[in-house]
């Protein structure tokens, strides 16, 4: 997606393990971490992982956050996916493959703090033949799947952090920081295209949505013009 948006930007993938999303606190770990490597390495960093507000502590919320204030005195803008989900916060752990888990309404980090650009999604229209935008509205049902966890943009108010100066004046704002800042296509229909590789020439063509792909699109956005 990054490259589709910047197809001269340098990428720097940053990989861990399956178990280090079991809990909690290793998965909080590594959103820090990674947030610290990509300040050390890069100018953008775009984060799809998240975890609901209502699952940290006070202490993990605030490693989270002095990490991101790293990036922010570099200049290093993090990106963050807003879950997909809709109003409901992203669950504890990321369980692979995905089961169910009891709804908390609220929102999820890192997409929540405030230093973070927290990019929600939209179900975009377009010309078929042409590719002239038409519109976008909120994604959601029905282009979302029922009955699983993906159906809908994350979205919400913040319960950890007060409304930042930069959202003075956004009309329902209330007194808390609300996500999201921006949105792009995140619905499965249009969303992105991926082509894959079944070996000997094979392939097939598979589309593929949510805040995951919304996140790098702004990344790619931002990201310098050269490598």
């Amino acid at each position: 997606m990054i490259h589709a948006i910047a197809p001269e930007a340098a990428i720097r993938v940053i990989l861990f393990t399956p178990s280090a999303l079991a809990h909690t606190a290793s998965l909080v770990a590594v959103l820090a971490e990674t947030v610290r490597a990509g300040t050390s390495s890069g100018d953008v960093i775009s984060i799809s992982a998240a975890v609901g507000e209502h699952c940290l502590t006070r202490a993990q919320a605030a490693s989270l956050h002095s990490a991101l204030q790293a990036a922010a005195r570099r200049h290093v803008t993090v990106v963050a996916g807003t879950g997909d989900i809709g109003p409901v916060a992203e669950p504890c752990t990321i369980q692979i493959p995905p089961a169910g888990f009891s709804p908390v309404r609220g929102v999820s980090l890192p997409a929540s703090d405030p230093l973070v650009l927290a990019a929600g999604g939209t179900s975009l229209d377009a010309s078929h033949r042409t590719g002239a935008y038409i519109s976008e509205t909120a994604w959601g049902l029905p282009y979302g799947d029922p009955g699983t966890e993906f159906q809908a943009s994350g979205g919400g108010f913040s319960q950890l952090y007060p409304r930042p100066a930069y959202q003075n004046g956004v009309p329902a704002i209330g007194a808390n920081r609300g996500v999201p800042d921006v949105s792009a296509d995140a619905s499965g229909h249009t969303g992105m295209a991926l082509v894959v590789s079944e070996g000997a020439g094979q392939y097939t063509i598979v589309n593929s949505g949510g805040t995951s792909a919304a996140a790098p699109f702004w990344a790619g956005l931002i990201a310098p013009d050269r490598p």
